[in-house]
């Protein structure tokens, strides 16, 4: 069956009724909270994704707690993947890759504020 008037008068049918208003707000309002919902998922492994790879990798890597120079940049490879997805400057990667290549006591002062 059609409604006479089209779609024109459908839409001024759905504004007459607050049920069907309701229903309608409801229906946005579910779709948009799935949309949030999956941002909030991907958020929330972004954040898992980082943790694992500062406690694995980074962490080592400050902590000198890696067997020898190919150790170390194993670790930098492997975190190598989070400072591309934070955009990190090409100056900071240098810098890091640097650093984390000396035993914590060879450390310089900007070896240790790459670090931090």
């Amino acid at each position: 069956h059609r409604l006479a008037g089209g779609y024109s008068a459908w839409r001024a049918f759905v504004e007459g009724d607050e049920v069907l208003l309701a229903e309608e707000a409801l229906s946005e309002a579910e779709a948009r909270k799935g949309e949030a919902d999956a941002r909030a998922e991907a958020a929330r492994k972004a954040v898992e994704d980082w943790r694992s790879a500062c406690s694995e990798h980074f962490e080592p890597l400050v902590d000198g707690a890696w067997p020898g120079a190919e150790g170390a940049r194993a670790h930098l490879g492997k975190f190598g993947a989070q400072l591309v997805e934070l955009e990190a400057e090409e100056s900071l990667k240098a810098m890091l890759g640097m650093a984390v290549g000396k035993p914590p006591p060879e450390r310089g002062h900007w070896d240790a504020a790459a670090l931090d």
